[in-house]
């Protein structure tokens, strides 16, 4: 994720709901389903947004769905960014749309941000946690407690209590980074040593040394095929087939890559098939009877083929033509659809595994 780009951007003064992308992903993030969307979905509605960005510049309602987004696609760091460009133009950028003046749709926009980036920040694994983005998120919480204890009239304190836990969980990883940097000055301390030691060894040792070293080289070179040979789907499989609750299935699934992945039967393709059947049906329905089809109708049926369009992926096979016909110039645009073909080929290649194991049975 590019901070800079992110914090840097310009602010949009102007109300961008006749704007196509806006409307496009409006109708995405407001249809959001509890279904589990994979990465390559969350890639889609952030280059929407970018090309909003870029295009009319940052206003808030854009501003609130990327913070949701940059959450499921870079956890913390993502939602630091996101959220202290969110919170510094709704606090600092009066102009920022919807102005300081729409004080309603700017209450609603806040609320959104409660209901939906709060449970998220619940969510994330703290593992992952650094020092940096839990700052910079807390500096961001401070700026959205007081509008929520301002706009919501003092009712609700739920981003006041989320600041709490994460002024906690800061100090507690600032402490633990303390006594990691004392841990690691007494090794050095002890390197030091056994280097001396090294030094004033005899001769014996020192080829005892090196047949040791030789000796290491090549078992980490075996390990290193093992690991690798684990790491296949079909072997990856095979092994949660034997032994399917045990540590060693979980660790060759996540090394395999194979465990991010559920198996989708669905065919999509039949149906927009259907979809796009049961339009033709519809008009030709309404053409038999005398009626009309309302505009809205016709925005509505084309919204939601083109949502099952996105939702469902571009097939590999086109963006990988996009790319030898050189459709993306920007570098970064290149590299975002080069880890969404290895991200699918990876998981063809675990459900290919599947279905030979399963016809092996």
């Amino acid at each position: 994720m590019d901070k800079n780009f992110i914090l840097n951007l310009s602010i949009n003064t102007t109300n961008p709901k006749n704007n196509k992308e806006f409307l496009w992903l409006s109708y995405s993030m407001n249809n959001l389903s509890s279904v589990k969307y994979e990465r390559p979905y969350w890639m889609t509605l952030e280059k929407r947004c970018l090309s909003l960005f870029m295009e009319n510049g940052y206003d808030l309602q854009t501003g609130v769905w990327f913070c949701l987004i940059s959450t499921h696609l870079y956890g913390w760091e993502g939602l630091a960014i996101s959220s202290w460009k969110f919170a510094d133009s709704f606090v600092k950028q009066k102009k920022c749309w919807p102005p300081v003046t729409d004080a309603h749709i700017r209450t609603k926009i806040l609320l959104w941000y409660i209901k939906n980036i709060v449970p998220m920040i619940q969510s994330l694994p703290n593992d992952e946690q650094t020092y940096s983005s839990l700052t910079l998120l807390e500096d961001s919480l401070i700026l959205l407690a007081e509008l929520e204890y301002n706009l919501l009239s003092g009712e609700r304190t739920i981003i006041s209590e989320m600041l709490h836990e994460v002024k906690r969980q800061k100090n507690s990883n600032h402490e633990k980074s303390d006594d990691y940097f004392m841990e690691e000055g007494r090794h050095e301390g002890l390197n030091e040593t056994s280097g001396h030691v090294c030094y004033n060894s005899t001769q014996r040792y020192k080829k005892t040394c090196i047949y040791y070293n030789i000796i290491a080289f090549i078992s980490g070179a075996l390990v290193t095929i093992f690991i690798n040979y684990l790491g296949k789907p079909q072997t990856a499989l095979k092994i949660r087939s034997i032994m399917p609750d045990s540590f060693l299935s979980e660790i060759v699934m996540n090394y395999s890559g194979c465990s991010e992945y559920t198996p989708d039967s669905t065919d999509y393709w039949t149906k927009l098939s259907k979809k796009i059947d049961g339009f033709a049906e519809e008009l030709n329905t309404i053409e038999n009877n005398g009626g009309y089809i309302t505009i809205s109708r016709l925005k509505t049926i084309a919204y939601d083929m083109k949502k099952n369009f996105l939702e469902y992926d571009t097939p590999v096979n086109v963006r990988m033509s996009n790319l030898y016909n050189n459709v993306y110039i920007d570098k970064k645009d290149i590299k975002r659809e080069l880890e969404i073909i290895e991200y699918n080929v990876n998981k063809f290649n675990c459900q290919i595994s599947e279905l030979k194991l399963k016809n092996e049975r």
